[in-house]
């Protein structure tokens, strides 16, 4: 089964309409290992048409939801076992395993709203409470390319509330309610 998808993962087209969805239950930690070993970028599964429709794509019936390697390595980087913010803070590490898990976080968060990351680019960001803390994850809106595409997500020791959200990864001060 494992082979099957990795053949389709090398057969798609990198960008556009094209490209060959996945599914959310073929992304896991192997499939991103493959993603990475192969540098390619993927479309995991298609957006709900009415949450495209609320961020504002203009094709809101064909928005993929998509991942690339340089931002699962930023993740892996700068919040995976062997970084120094999850050694120095003690907050859970982000594993593979998690990033292939980010839709389902991001679409069960319990706050979730619009922002512009530090080039200036929409995303969208959720996060939920946990019983030892809460997880943050953040999709880039391109609507240029019609996809809503995984950044970053991150594991933090506390409580969650918008505030804090914005202050942890300097948002705007104050997030509109889920979408």
């Amino acid at each position: 089964m494992q082979y099957g998808i990795f053949k389709r993962i090398e057969q798609s087209p990198k960008y556009g309409s094209k490209m060959d969805i996945l599914g959310a239950q073929n992304c896991n930690a192997k499939t991103l290992e493959f993603v990475l070993l192969k540098n390619k970028r993927i479309a995991v599964s298609n957006l709900a048409p009415q949450i495209a429709q609320k961020l504002g794509f203009k094709y809101p019936n064909d928005v993929h939801r998509t991942i690339q390697p340089d931002e699962i390595i930023h993740t892996l980087t700068r919040h995976g076992a062997d970084s120094d913010l999850v050694k120095k803070s003690r907050q859970k590490a982000v594993t593979l395993d998690e990033i292939s898990k980010w839709m389902d976080y991001a679409d069960n968060a319990d706050i979730q709203g619009l922002s512009k990351d530090k080039s200036g680019n929409e995303v969208l960001v959720s996060a939920k409470q946990l019983d030892n803390g809460y997880y943050v994850v953040i999709e880039q809106i391109r609507k240029g390319q019609n996809e809503l595409s995984y950044k970053n997500m991150y594991f933090e020791n506390g409580i969650v509330d918008e505030s804090v959200v914005g202050r942890k990864i300097e948002l705007a001060p104050q997030l509109p309610p889920k979408l």
